[in-house]
């Protein structure tokens, strides 16, 4: 199991490894929700699929067959429960799974209130087509597969012909060959880091209030002397140091749920906010000073 926590934005990753795991995340009991309609007979669709083209990595402990991922998010209290879906499917389009199936519930746990996510890789198709060879396939008088050069050769399929079963019937393709590979990583920690900023993008974006917990930028034009663009590059260096620690803050008052004195203190640090703007744009303030100001939250 993969489970990460930092930067005060809990999110839970973790690759499914079984036909049987993947099953469990559904319970009669639990009020589900999805990408797409009928999603448990797509479900099965693509873990039969899985199944049947599964390899065996008995002898290669570091590889296994993915069949599909978990993600679980606690929800910024500020998105209140009537934009829990959208929060997920804006999360979602967002790292790439707009046409993927995904199935999703909402869980409160403590005073948290999460989504956990079954999402799965492989693209199904709108409507089934009838599957194709994708090249020449010869056999030799022993029925065995050989080169087209094998003077015993015999083309029994060629490339475009409908692929048939034993009894005849036409065999359809239900999914796209390759899989996305949205969950795909060389460097793990990049990887959560990447979907956490996602986790912020999405909640900033729907709240509607990012502009409010940072400070503003000083813009520059060319009408302006060398020196004073280069005073206004460091103080914007300067600028958005500050509000890398502010993002900091918002972050940690955005992961508290239902909470009435947190709700007041994410009020009270917006205000503060607008107020560090006119004090930093208007006083020659320090780092220091700034940064202390801020340390109190």
């Amino acid at each position: 199991m993969i489970v990460m926590v930092s930067d005060n934005m809990y999110l839970k990753f973790e690759p499914v490894s079984s036909y049987e795991d993947t099953l469990n995340f559904i319970e009669d009991k639990i009020e589900y929700h999805s990408s797409m309609e009928n999603y448990f007979e797509k479900m099965k669709l693509i873990l039969d699929y899985k199944n049947r083209h599964s390899r065996n990595y008995k002898e290669d402990i570091q590889r296994r067959n993915i069949y599909s991922y978990r993600i679980d998010i606690m929800i910024p209290y500020e998105i209140k429960p009537d934009r829990w879906n959208e929060f997920t499917e804006n999360f979602m389009d967002k790292i790439g799974a707009k046409d993927l199936l995904y199935i999703y519930y909402f869980d409160k746990q403590g005073d948290g209130q999460y989504v956990k996510i079954l999402a799965f890789t492989r693209k199904i198709k709108e409507i089934a087509e009838p599957k194709k060879y994708v090249r020449d396939y010869y056999y030799d008088n022993k029925g065995k597969l050989c080169n087209k050069n094998n003077p015993n050769a015999i083309l029994k399929h060629k490339a475009g012909d409908i692929v048939k079963d034993k009894e005849g019937n036409i065999v359809y393709e239900y999914f796209e060959a390759r899989e996305e590979d949205i969950f795909r990583f060389s460097n793990f920690y990049g990887f959560i880091k990447r979907l956490k900023n996602t986790i912020f993008e999405v909640a900033t974006s729907m709240i509607g209030d990012f502009k409010k917990i940072i400070l503003s930028r000083i813009t520059s034009n060319e009408t302006q002397s060398k020196s004073v663009i280069i005073a206004i590059i460091k103080r914007n260096q300067y600028i958005t140091s500050i509000n890398d620690m502010l993002m900091d803050v918002h972050k940690k008052l955005l992961k508290k749920y239902n909470d009435d004195s947190e709700n007041i203190n994410l009020e009270k640090f917006r205000m503060f906010v607008e107020n560090l703007d006119t004090f930093v744009s208007t006083k020659p303030s320090t780092y220091e000073i700034v940064k202390n100001m801020i340390s109190e939250w």
